[in-house]
């Protein structure tokens, strides 16, 4: 993977947002890789119409190598808020720290360690619009868990290493390295992943499916032939799989 495989995709304003409600909170102050404390925020990404039903919340991590460039509104989170908050979610999307710079990083440690630091900022990010349920008007017992990339990394960290307790994930072109997760007991598991991409390989993908498919967890990979790393403008070979999935595991 490059220092950061999504770099087309930086974006830190709300382009792409119209149609939803979008609103910044601070969910912790954490160490960052200076070993100082940050703020580290989130959005939370609604409907505009209102519901008068507790709403299910899908915590979507962005991508980017675990180097600065990229942050929550990262362009392809609101293709997917979008899609997901006019099913009825609140889809939350929080930072989590990352490194200066691939030498950082390099030196600092590897992928394990960044998606290990990542992971601990989201259960924390879960936790908190858990614990705030009521003022998202979210049901914090149906939660769905998914990223991009790195952000796919971070999720297959988390449901390996720190909790389970989610309804279903979507792995969108993240399959960790350089080893293959214990996955058992992870949730229903969508993964999205192009057959050329050069960043994150498909070849990944094979192991991890048999780990699922041995461990009898619903799975399903859509194998896009021929497209690169974040395949967005595929969207529409996968978008109508997600709408199923989310309806059969999170509405």
């Amino acid at each position: 993977m490059s220092t950061n495989p999504e770099k087309e995709f930086v974006s830190r304003g709300l382009e792409g947002y119209e149609g939803m409600k979008v609103e910044e909170y601070t969910f912790a102050s954490l160490v960052n890789y200076h070993g100082e404390n940050e703020d580290y925020k989130l959005d939370v990404i609604s409907p505009e119409k209102e519901y008068d039903s507790k709403r299910p919340a899908f915590v979507f991590i962005h991508g980017g190598g675990f180097v600065q460039g990229n942050d929550k509104r990262q362009r392809y989170v609101p293709v997917f808020a979008k899609v997901l908050t006019e099913l009825g979610c609140v889809v939350v999307s929080p930072d989590y720290p990352v490194y200066d710079s691939s030498e950082q990083r390099d030196s600092s440690g590897d992928f394990v360690r960044g998606a290990g630091k990542a992971a601990e900022a989201v259960l924390i990010a879960v936790e908190y619009i858990k614990e705030n349920a009521e003022k998202f008007n979210i049901d914090p017992e149906r939660i769905a868990i998914g990223g991009g990339s790195a952000g796919g990394m971070t999720a297959f960290y988390l449901l390996e290493h720190l909790s389970k307790n989610f309804k279903m994930f979507l792995n969108c072109w993240g399959a960790p390295k350089p080893y293959v997760p214990d996955v058992k007991g992870f949730p229903p598991t969508l993964s999205i992943h192009g057959t050329a991409d050069q960043a994150v390989g498909f070849e990944l993908e094979a192991p991890i499916q048999n780990a699922l498919e041995k461990e009898g967890i619903d799975h399903l990979l859509i194998a896009i032939e021929g497209a690169p790393h974040t395949p967005i403008a595929f969207k529409d070979q996968y978008m109508p799989t997600l709408i199923e999935w989310v309806k059969k595991y999170l509405l």
